[in-house]
């Protein structure tokens, strides 16, 4: 029975070691760096989410984006002396392929649009393997587990 545990337990931080899979991890930039709750994480462009801003091109070139569920500080740190903080409020992060990227705020009450969907399940295959690894552990100790000896 103790091999049973053993098996769940391994089964447990594997799962919990993947479940970073889920995601992108968000890029270290002013209103991203260290949030976990995001309304849409995934690629795409600012135009299909609505948010394109004024120049069209960057509106709609492809990148891996980040909305904030929760509202955050955009400005990140402390602010020099004389200027006046940023209330807080939601920020859209995108990282483009070559490594630049952007971050600004978001209006509170917007969504991403029906038709756009976030990638913030657990992954199928993260699932598959850790039913995978409770199968086999659980043939492996019914297959190998000490029978009793009968007495004679």
């Amino acid at each position: 029975m103790k091999w049973l545990g053993v098996v769940v337990i391994a089964s447990l931080v594997t799962g919990c070691a993947i479940g970073g899979l889920a995601g992108p991890t968000p890029p270290d930039f002013a209103g991203c760096a260290g949030v976990t709750r995001f309304a849409f994480a995934g690629e795409t462009t600012l135009a299909a989410l609505g948010l394109s801003q004024s120049d069209p091109a960057e509106g709609n070139r492809i990148g891996t984006i980040w909305v904030t569920t929760d509202k955050v500080d955009l400005q990140g740190g402390p602010v020099p002396a004389g200027i006046a903080r940023l209330p807080l409020s939601r920020a859209v992060c995108v990282q483009w392929p070559d490594g630049s990227g952007m971050s600004g705020p978001v209006d509170d009450g917007g969504q991403p649009p029906a038709g756009v969907t976030a990638s913030s399940g657990i992954p199928a295959p993260l699932i598959a393997l850790v039913v995978g690894v409770l199968l086999l552990g659980g043939a492996s100790y019914l297959a190998f587990r000490r029978k009793p000896i009968p007495a004679s």
